[in-house]
C-alpha cells in the first residue's frame, strides 16, 4: 500500500494546484481506484 499511495496523493495535490490539466496522466483517485477494479 506504501506504494499505492503516493501515486494517490501526487494527483490530488495537482487537482488543488490545476496541473492536473497539463499531466493527463495523473487522474483524480476515484479514477485509479476504478481502473485497478476493472
Amino acid at each position: 500500500s506504501s506504494e499505492f499511495f503516493p501515486s494517490v496523493t501526487l494527483p490530488i495535490l495537482d487537482l488543488d494546484s490545476g496541473v492536473s490539466d497539463s499531466v493527463p496522466e495523473r487522474q483524480s483517485p476515484k479514477d485509479l481506484i476504478e481502473r485497478y477494479l476493472k
